[in-house]
């Protein structure tokens, strides 16, 4: 059970659309909670309109400070014989650089979180850049059907990048005397969740392109309330499992 007693901080990125805007109705529903919405591009803020009604608590949507870097990503580009590199480089531009950019912003205040403990750095990955998954008999099959070479690449790499910054931490908090299990004050826990495979437009377009009549399974709602209990139980000692929207553990 997590003690919303005091006030809890939620910096959410991509907030504008899909499971990103899920996270944030329903955390803004929580009481003595603060949550921080953010988009890539001004233009698509007009999501959070339907927000600001039901939770009177959250302010006018915020103006924008940082102009679009990058622009739209192609939602599924081909298989790796025809992936372009500058598909690659926009991929890993936005999901292995993004976070980690995001995190060095954030790392200082993550460390103060109050409470006597620091806060949670938590990633949403994709069983699309699982390597142990793939290389699995059913992973080569159902890898030799997706058209996402550069997303999972990017996805494996900021995965990867997960693992190391635990470890690091782990060495970090552990020669400050707080124990491997990061027990102590100001010390950040890190983690991935993967969201499962969500009825939003980029779900559809994977379920489109490979031809999966039925759909993604999972509505927004379903995927954000998983993320979310998953986020809720992170320590240090579990973060180093590659979490399910469920609960359930995915291969490296």
């Amino acid at each position: 059970m997590v003690d919303h007693s005091k006030n809890t901080v939620y910096l959410i990125t991509g907030a504008n659309r899909g499971i990103g805007l899920a996270l944030v109705s329903r955390l803004s529903t929580r009481p003595s909670t603060t949550v921080i919405a953010t988009t890539r591009a001004f233009t698509t803020l007009s999501p959070f309109d339907s927000i600001t009604p039901t939770h009177p608590a959250l302010p006018s949507p915020p103006s924008s400070t940082t102009p679009n870097p990058t622009s739209p990503l192609p939602l599924y580009p081909p298989s790796v014989f025809d992936t372009s590199e500058e598909d690659y480089r926009n991929d890993f531009e936005v999901n292995t650089l993004g976070p980690i950019r995001l995190f060095k912003a954030v790392w200082g205040f993550l460390e103060e979180g109050g409470r006597g403990k620091g806060g949670k750095f938590v990633v949403v990955g994709s069983s699309v850049g699982s390597i142990g998954g793939l290389a699995t008999p059913e992973g080569e099959v159902e890898g030799g059907m997706l058209v996402c070479g550069s997303y999972g690449v990017s996805k494996a790499g900021v995965q990867w990048w997960v693992v190391k910054l635990r470890a690091e931490l782990k060495v970090r908090y552990a020669q400050q005397g707080g124990g491997e299990e990061g027990e102590g004050k100001g010390q950040v826990v890190v983690g991935v969740v993967h969201p499962g495979w969500v009825k939003t437009d980029m779900g559809q377009g994977l379920a489109d392109a490979v031809g999966f009549e039925a759909g993604p399974p999972l509505s927004v709602d379903e995927s954000a309330q998983g993320v979310i209990e998953q986020i809720d139980k992170l320590t240090m000692e579990n973060s180093g499992q590659f979490w399910r929207w469920d609960g359930g553990v995915l291969p490296w």
